[in-house]
């Protein structure tokens, strides 16, 4: 019984896994270049100045992200976009992009 339990919870992580994967795969070019300087630190004031954009945008770009990952109700939205981005969305933080915006 417990093996099935096991089995179960394991094929249920995977279910969810996919469905994330999947999720970032919905992300516009914009939405993923927020996703990919928040996953690196970002504050959205900084964000937004790397885009050229105003903070309050960045904000509700954040915002549909979190709808498209599931984690609008999530109290640490940001925190679990940048967790979720780089485990799962197959972002990674590197040397050269923290470079790109250091002025």
């Amino acid at each position: 019984m417990q093996e099935l339990t096991h089995e179960y919870i394991g094929e249920e992580r995977k279910r969810k896994i996919e469905l994330l994967t999947q999720a970032f795969d919905t992300l516009t070019a914009r939405e993923s270049q927020v996703v990919a300087f928040l996953a690196c630190g970002l504050s959205n004031k900084q964000i937004a100045r790397q885009l050229s954009t105003c903070e309050g945008t960045v904000k509700v770009q954040l915002h549909s992200i979190a709808i498209k990952l599931g984690f609008d109700t999530c109290p640490l939205k940001r925190t679990a976009i940048a967790i979720m981005a780089i485990r799962y969305g197959g972002y990674a933080v590197s040397d050269k992009l923290l470079l790109s915006f250091v002025k």
